[in-house]
């Protein structure tokens, strides 16, 4: 290879991008990398752990209904601009 060619040589010796050796797949399947290559790609991070989502109360389904009534809306707005409009 001339210098100004770029180096293919991990390829070339048959690594990954994950700088191990790949194998050719007998069954056709893409390779899953291991937990230890995985962690050595992401330097060491240990994956996010999230906590299971919960359903809301029934209550709280009813009282969000109940605040998303348009009516409900307009009673609130008026009580609250009339308590406005008086301490001004």
């Amino acid at each position: 290879m001339g210098s100004d060619e770029p180096s293919m040589q991990g390829e070339e010796q048959g690594q990954n991008s994950m700088g191990q050796e790949s194998q050719p797949s007998t069954s056709g399947q893409p390779e899953i990398p291991t937990l230890q290559a995985a962690d050595a790609a992401t330097g060491g991070k240990k994956p996010k752990r999230y906590d299971p989502l919960e359903l809301p109360h029934p209550m709280r389904i009813v009282q969000e209904d109940f605040m998303n009534n348009c009516f409900i809306k307009s009673g609130i707005s008026c009580v609250m601009g009339g308590l406005a409009g008086g301490a001004f």
